[in-house]
This record gives C-alpha cells, sequence and structure tokens, in this order.
C-alpha cells in the first residue's frame, strides 16, 4: 500500500475542504434566499389581508355614521322606515355584512335588517345579557365613537364581530346603530385569493 505524502495529503483535501464547504455556503444560501422569499410573501399576504380587514370596517364604520344621520334626520322612527333605510345602505354592501340593527337605549335590539332567515334571531336580543357584546357597546356610548366586539358567536349562530355606533341627539342617548359582520365570509376573499 502506498502511502501519501503531507502535500499529496494537503492537495487531496483541501480542495475537497474547499468544495464541500462551497457547496454548504451554496445550499444554506439558497436556503436563505427561499426562507427570505416565503417569508416575504407570507408578509405581503399578512399585509394585504390586514388592509382588506380594515377597508371592510372602514366602509361599516361610515355606512354606520350614514344610519346614525338618518336615525337623527327622523325623530319618528320606524321598523318600516329603517328597513327601508337599511335596505338601500345594505344592498351596496359586502357579503361579510350579516345585518344591520338599531339597540335601544336599553340595549336590546329592536329593528333587524334583513329581517329573515338566521337574522330573526337577533330581534329582541337583550345585550345585557352578554357581557362580550355588552361592554363594547358601553363603550361606544361613554366615548361616543364606534367600538367593535372581539370575535363572537352571533346570534344567528356563527362567528362574527359586531361593531357599534352610538346616537345621540345633543345629550340624549337614542341608542347604537349596529353592523353585524361574519367573520367566515369576510376571510373568504383571502382564502380564495391566489398566493403571491
Amino acid at each position: 500500500m502506498k502511502h501519501l505524502s503531507r502535500g499529496q495529503i494537503f492537495n487531496v483535501i483541501l480542495p475537497t475542504l474547499l468544495i464541500a464547504s462551497f457547496g454548504v455556503f451554496i445550499t444554506a444560501t439558497i436556503h436563505r434566499i427561499n426562507k427570505d422569499d416565503i417569508d416575504h410573501k407570507r408578509d405581503l399576504v399578512t399585509h394585504d389581508i390586514g388592509e382588506h380587514i380594515e377597508s371592510e370596517f372602514e366602509i361599516s364604520i361610515r355606512m354606520l355614521h350614514g344610519m346614525r344621520a338618518y336615525w337623527l334626520s327622523n325623530p319618528e322612527n320606524t321598523a318600516e322606515g329603517f328597513a327601508k333605510y337599511a335596505a338601500a345602505v345594505f344592498e351596496a354592501q359586502t357579503s361579510a355584512l350579516v345585518s344591520l340593527q338599531w339597540v335601544d337605549p336599553q340595549n336590546i335590539v329592536r329593528y333587524v335588517y334583513p329581517v329573515e332567515g338566521e337574522n330573526l334571531k337577533a330581534v329582541d336580543l337583550d345585550n345585557n345579557k352578554f357581557p362580550n357584546r355588552l361592554e363594547p357597546l358601553l363603550l361606544a356610548k361613554k366615548l361616543r365613537a364606534p367600538t367593535m366586539t372581539a370575535p363572537v358567536v352571533l346570534a344567528q349562530g356563527f362567528p362574527g364581530v359586531v361593531i357599534n355606533l352610538p346616537i345621540f341627539n345633543g345629550d340624549e342617548y337614542l341608542g347604537v346603530t349596529v353592523a353585524v359582520v361574519r367573520l367566515d365570509e369576510l376571510f373568504e376573499e383571502m382564502r380564495t385569493s391566489e398566493p403571491y
């Protein structure tokens, strides 16, 4: 068996180590580039989801401001008048919007649009019995500003959020105009959109 000299060993091992090190470096770099690409795509999707949700809620709050203006301009509000106005507003909204409601000063849902199907369960709902709904409603009254519940199981039986906008005529509290948003519908667009 022939023995290699130190010089020969060095000439064989050094290039092998350099090639192996280069291979590890390239593999690590490719892995890092792929991870960075995945992280970037994830960040883009997360940003898009955030923008979509923010846009949906801004639209809902603007719509509630219109509902409040309607309420203040019609002192003799009736279920029929509410339904007519709500129908016009509701028609222009997204599929995530489940219903528009008026909650009276005693925190009871009095008017609901559309009054059909699962929404019938919300009519006469006493928010006083549900702290997760009552607290944001009372906060809206206190702040005179819009509030939103954390995700809750809606009276309709599925997860959603309730956006509240209080109605005041001077210092007189007239209740709250409400938009009920179904979460699975809100996220449906994100689930079905193409990834980056």
